[in-house]
C-alpha cells in the first residue's frame, strides 16, 4: 500500500464558530446556556462517570459552572488571524473549515449586519493570504432566537435559511467549498429526540416524529435551494453538506439487523439519498464504532459503546481502522467525491491522538487505493473547543488553549508537530519516540 496521498490533497482541521469565536447571542449563548449549568453540575458525576474512563482526571472541570458556559470561549473572533497563522505555519495546513454564525449575521429576521459579514471576509482573506483554502459552514447546530423560535420543522424554514445563505455567498464570492447544514441527523436527535438538558429542545408536549421528519425535510429543502442559487451564481462552486457516520456491529441477531438497517438509513441515508443530484462532494464525518446488544425489550437502550480496548476521553473506542472502511463504504453507495469534514479524538493528555492520526490516515490511504475518491482531510478541531453539552473539559484540539490566561495562549500539541509533518509529506510517516 502506497502511503502517499494524491496531488492536490487537501489537508485541514475544522472548527464551529459556537465553539470557538466567544460572546454569542443565539439560542444557546447566554441564556440558555445559564439555565442548564445548576443540572448539569449537579448530574455530571451521574452522567459522565460510567462513560469516561477516567472520571477522575476531568472532575475538576465537569463539576465547575463554568465549564458548561460557552462565554468568551477561545477569543477567536479576536484572534483569528493567530489562529490561521498558526495553522498556516505551524501546522502546514492548506484548508480550514470554519462556520459562519447566523445570529451575527442575521440578528433579526430580514436585518443583516454588514459588520459581521465584513469580519467573516477578513477571516476569508487571512486564508487565502497564507494560501488555505476556505471552506465555509452555513450552519453549526446554532439558529438565532428568532429563528429558533419558529423552528426547523416550519415550513418557512428553508426559504429563511437560503435568503441567509444568499447574503453570506454574496459577501464571501471567492469562497468556493460550501457547506450548508453540518450533521443535520444529530441535529434531528437532540433537538427533535427527546434529548432533555443537553440542548435547546423543543416543549416535550410538541416533540414528536412528525416534527421531526418536517425538520428533516426541510433540511433537505433548504439544502437543495441553497445549492441551485449558488450554482446559478457560479457553476464551479463545490457545494454539501457533513453527515455523520457511526460504525455499528450487531451482535443482537435478526432483530439487531433490522435494527442496524434503520440506524444506519434513517436520518443519514434518508439524507444522502435525496440530495446526491444537488452535491458536489460528500462532507463525511466519523468519530466511532458502536454495539447492538439487545439489553431488553425496548431497541431505545441496544446502541452501546464498544466496552473492549482502549478509549477515548469520551469513552468512545479508538478504532481508527474505520475511517477507511466507512469512507470507502460510502463512496460504494454515492459514487461522489469525499472530504472527511471532521474526525478526531478527545485526549487530554495528548497521549493516543499520534497514533490515532498515523492509523487512521493509513487506513484511509488504503479506501484511496481500493477506489475510493477522497480528496481531503480535515480534522477536528484545530483549537480545543466548547464541546456543547459536555462543556470544555473535552479536548479535541491540535492546539491547546490556556483559557484562564488574559492572551489565550495557545500552544501546539505534540501530536499536531506530527500532523504538520505528514502534510508537509503528504504521505503517512513513520511514528516516531
Amino acid at each position: 500500500m502506497s502511503l502517499e496521498f494524491p496531488d492536490g490533497f487537501m489537508w485541514g482541521a475544522s472548527t464551529a464558530a459556537h465553539q470557538i469565536e466567544g460572546h454569542q447571542r443565539n439560542n444557546w449563548s447566554p441564556e440558555w446556556e445559564q439555565s442548564q449549568v445548576e443540572q448539569l453540575v449537579a448530574t455530571a458525576r451521574q452522567r459522565l462517570h460510567d462513560v469516561v474512563p477516567d472520571y477522575a482526571a476531568i472532575q475538576a472541570e465537569a463539576e465547575q459552572p463554568a465549564n458548561y458556559l460557552s462565554g468568551a470561549g477561545t477569543d477567536h473572533y479576536n484572534r483569528y488571524a493567530t489562529d490561521i497563522k498558526l495553522a498556516a505555519d505551524e501546522l502546514n495546513l492548506n484548508a480550514l473549515r470554519v462556520s459562519v454564525e447566523w445570529a451575527r449575521i442575521e440578528p433579526d429576521s430580514g436585518q443583516f449586519d454588514q459588520a459581521a459579514l465584513a469580519h467573516y471576509r477578513d477571516v476569508v482573506a487571512q486564508m487565502r493570504e497564507h494560501n488555505i483554502e476556505p471552506h465555509i459552514m452555513l450552519h453549526h447546530f446554532t439558529n438565532p432566537q428568532w429563528f429558533d423560535d419558529i423552528g426547523w420543522h416550519d415550513k418557512r424554514a428553508p426559504e429563511l435559511f437560503a435568503r441567509y445563505a444568499q447574503q453570506v455567498q454574496s459577501a464571501l464570492p471567492d469562497v468556493r467549498y460550501w457547506l450548508t447544514i453540518n450533521e443535520p441527523g444529530s441535529y434531528l436527535i437532540m433537538r427533535y429526540g427527546g434529548a432533555r438538558g443537553g440542548w435547546p429542545a423543543w416543549p416535550k408536549s410538541e416533540d414528536n416524529f412528525w416534527r421531526g421528519h418536517q425538520c428533516t425535510n426541510n433540511f433537505i429543502a433548504a439544502h437543495k435551494a441553497v445549492y441551485a442559487d449558488f450554482k446559478s451564481r457560479d457553476d464551479q462552486l463545490q457545494i454539501s453538506l457533513t453527515q455523520m457516520e457511526i460504525a455499528y456491529e450487531n451482535h443482537a441477531g435478526p432483530l439487531g439487523a433490522l435494527y442496524k438497517k434503520v440506524l444506519d438509513y434513517y436520518p443519514n441515508h434518508y439524507i444522502w439519498n435525496r440530495i446526491n443530484d444537488h452535491q458536489d462532494f460528500i462532507g463525511l464525518q466519523h468519530y466511532l464504532q458502536m454495539d447492538i446488544r439487545r439489553t431488553g425489550l425496548s431497541p431505545a437502550n441496544w446502541v452501546q459503546h464498544v466496552p473492549d480496548g482502549e478509549h477515548s476521553d469520551m469513552g468512545w473506542s479508538i478504532r481508527p481502522e474505520l475511517l477507511g472502511k466507512v469512507a470507502a463504504d460510502v463512496y460504494r453507495r454515492y459514487r461522489k467525491p469525499i472530504i472527511i469534514n471532521e474526525h478526531g479524538i478527545a485526549d487530554a493528555q495528548d497521549q493516543y491522538r499520534k497514533q490515532f492520526l498515523h492509523d487512521s490516515l493509513k487506513s484511509l490511504r488504503l479506501a484511496i487505493d481500493q477506489g475510493a475518491d477522497v480528496r481531503g482531510y480535515l480534522h477536528w478541531s484545530l483549537l480545543d473547543n466548547y464541546e456543547w453539552s459536555e462543556g470544555w473539559w473535552p479536548k479535541f484540539g491540535l492546539i491547546a488553549i490556556d483559557r484562564t490566561s488574559p492572551e489565550f495562549t495557545r500552544s501546539v500539541k505534540d501530536s499536531a508537530r506530527y500532523y504538520a509533518k505528514i502534510v508537509a509529506a503528504n504521505a503517512v510517516l513513520p511514528l516516531e519516540d
